[in-house]
């Protein structure tokens, strides 16, 4: 009997002394309630690991790239998940694996795996090397540079560089992003305390509960600024051809703006098709948005995909523009940066966070699914997947502009696009 057998071995492995009994009991006991709870199946931890690695290797375009060059990945995470209790705590070293691509369209999901939340409130790094509120909620009491010194007591910085040293990410900015927001995340509703500064008041602590912001941004937004200059927020490339046509309502109420700045930093993506959409009603002949290389799975040969925006509507716009970027722009919002550099527009800010592209779901044996990218991308002549798209003008955000309100990446672009 496979279950036997297992006992056995395990037993003459970890049985030494009656309290090594006693802790190899409970194991046993955790995966014989995993094998009922799978219909009978019989599978080890570390058989879905060997079969998550294979699945990688025959599928993700470019473990080379990622620096995978053998198996010593797997080796060192092996030795790991052998120790593990539980499939819980398993699982989670296969993520961290996983993430060890710094790929976010590659992820592992599993039955269980729970769904975290941050507090309302973006945290940033600033030039002065402190941690602050780059973003708040209206719902807290907290304000663009309060500085944050402590969570739940302990040392900001000292977590901060912590959580940097394994952080995910393609890019310093996107490690130091994600860094900062597990700073703060846990479950949904619970609570999480900050101790914070803020110029003129002293130091105070607060208490936030992890939930999602109230604000509901429209995917497609815009004003008029001074100097005659319009401003366009794109939230997110979704929506289908409604989104089309609020963009397009959106650039004629702008025709007549002596240039324009499309702000999409923060979009995380969605539709290549509408990225290409929006690009084409600033371009009167087509431009490439990116190259791509898709591996055919379990072989090193690659079909090649041009993904082209052409012009599109009754008229283009022919102004300046300014695209305003951070590490927060992912996916589709990626392919609309690359279309509009090749457009000839400003880039302004910090790079992108770079990927491969597109991702497909492979079932693991004992109900994980494994997301794999599909694609190697070429955006801007250059490859984006652990570089990003990188700005024209970068710009570096300052404690004392925070405080004041400032948007000095906003400024760095009218700058330039009104000449001063």
């Amino acid at each position: 009997m496979p279950i036997t057998l297992v006992f056995l071995v395990s037993k003459v492995k970890v049985c030494t002394s009656v309290n090594g009994f006693q802790v190899y009991f409970i194991r046993f006991v955790l995966r014989i309630n995993f094998y009922m709870s799978q219909n009978s199946s019989v599978v080890e931890p570390v058989d879905v690991l060997e079969i998550l690695w294979k699945t990688l290797k025959d599928n993700y375009p470019m473990m080379e790239y990622a620096g995978v060059l053998d198996d010593s990945w797997l080796d060192e995470y092996r030795g790991k998940i052998v120790e593990v209790l539980d499939w819980a705590s398993a699982y989670r070293l296969m993520e961290e694996l996983v993430n060890r691509l710094n790929d976010y369209h590659t992820r592992l999901e599993w039955p269980g795996k729970p769904t975290l939340l941050t507090p309302p409130v973006k945290l940033a790094v600033v030039e002065e090397g402190l941690i602050v509120i780059a973003e708040a909620d209206s719902s807290t009491s907290l304000k663009p540079g309060d500085i944050v010194l402590a969570v739940e007591g302990m040392d900001a910085m000292v977590l901060f560089r912590k959580l940097l040293k394994r952080a995910f990410g393609a890019t310093v900015y996107a490690k130091r992003n994600w860094a900062l927001n597990q700073m703060l995340i846990g479950d949904p509703e619970s609570s999480v305390e900050l101790t914070v500064y803020r110029h003129y008041v002293g130091v105070f602590n607060v208490r936030l509960v992890r939930r999602k912001w109230l604000k509901q941004d429209s995917v497609v937004s815009y004003r008029t600024l001074d100097g005659g200059v319009g401003y366009i927020k794109i939230a997110a490339f979704t929506g289908g051809v409604d989104f089309i046509k609020l963009f397009d309502d959106v650039l004629e109420n702008l025709r007549e703006a002596r240039s324009l700045v499309i702000d999409v930093r923060d979009n995380g993506g969605g539709s290549d098709g509408l990225a290409e959409a929006a690009v084409g009603r600033f371009i009167d002949q087509p431009v490439i948005c990116s190259i791509n290389f898709q591996r055919r799975p379990g072989t090193d040969v690659y079909d090649r995909f041009i993904a082209i925006a052409k012009p599109r509507g009754p008229w283009q716009y022919k102004g300046k523009v300014a695209v305003l970027i951070n590490a927060g722009c992912c996916s589709a919002c990626e392919h609309f940066v690359s279309g509009m550099k090749e457009a000839g527009a400003l880039l302004v800010g910090e790079p992108t966070t770079g990927a491969c592209g597109g991702s497909k779901p492979i079932n693991l044996p004992g109900g994980a699914v494994l997301y794999v990218s599909e694609t190697f991308p070429i955006h801007g002549k250059a490859p984006s997947p652990l570089n990003g798209i990188k700005p024209h003008i970068k710009v570096t955000v300052k404690l004392r502009d925070l405080q004041a309100g400032r948007d000095i990446v906003l400024e760095a672009a009218l700058k330039t696009l009104l000449g001063l």
